[in-house]
């Protein structure tokens, strides 16, 4: 079956006339979907850029261990940043096609007058481009009332769809930032008992906590051994093993 309006869209598009005020009206509203995409995308990649290179610098900042391996802290910067320059990347090719309709839209809006399928007979969406085909061969400016109707009928449930997902990613990224930023304080907190060890509380070292030269199970032990010791993973403190 024969689609009229593509084949209506087709002829005006290849005759390079710029004097139909209805095709002029839907290249306008063609121009500025991709223009607010530009500047959404735009907006992100900017955003995804800078992160990144937060989070870079954060782990070129973050020391390692005194064994040389990585923190927590320092594998997040790492790989957040990672990821983060990796989505810019290809934000950044998605703003580019979408700039590319905006400087080009005739070319842009041509590409897109194939992919419009053929309705079936008598369903809404045949008298819907039966309305389109119609007001394109008039060539007037004003749009017809079945049109407005169904644009004014997804535009009531876009624009709350959109208000509330803009809300949920503000609040997800304030959440992920939060998590983040404890999973980070509790991993230090971590790497700072192991690397001081258990004697860190006391002010004076393993001297004022008593474990110079200690009898430990009834043999005199070095204190840098009752450190080693200590650190041991195993290690458990009884009442046999008494400092003196």
């Amino acid at each position: 079956m024969e689609n009229d309006l593509q084949n209506t869209l087709d002829k005006l598009i290849e005759s390079g006339s710029y004097d139909n005020p209805a095709l002029n009206k839907l290249i306008s509203d063609y121009t500025t979907y991709h223009l607010v995409l530009v500047v959404l995308g735009g907006l992100f990649c900017l955003a995804l850029a800078l992160l990144g290179v937060y989070l870079w610098k954060g782990f070129r900042r973050t020391p390692t261990t005194d064994r040389g391996t990585s923190t927590f802290e320092r594998r997040t910067y790492f790989y957040g940043g990672i990821s983060s320059i990796t989505v810019s990347l290809l934000m950044a090719l998605i703003v580019a096609a979408n700039l590319s309709n905006v400087l080009n839209p005739r070319r842009g809006f041509a590409g897109t007058v194939n992919m419009l399928a053929t309705p079936p007979s008598g369903s809404q969406a045949e008298k819907l481009q039966q309305a389109f085909n119609l007001w394109l061969q008039s060539g007037e400016r004003d749009m017809p009332s079945l049109i407005q109707s169904h644009i004014d009928d997804r535009l009531g449930w876009q624009r709350p769809k959109a208000i509330i997902c803009g809300l949920l990613l503000v609040i997800a990224v304030l959440l992920c930032a939060r998590l983040w930023r404890n999973l980070v304080h509790a991993s230090a907190e971590r790497t700072a008992k192991v690397t001081k060890g258990p004697w860190a509380a006391c002010p004076s070292g393993w001297h004022g906590c008593g474990l110079s030269g200690a009898d430990v199970d009834g043999h005199r032990k070095h204190p840098g051994l009752i450190c080693a010791d200590i650190a041991h993973p195993h290690f458990r403190l009884d009442h046999r093993s008494s400092p003196r």
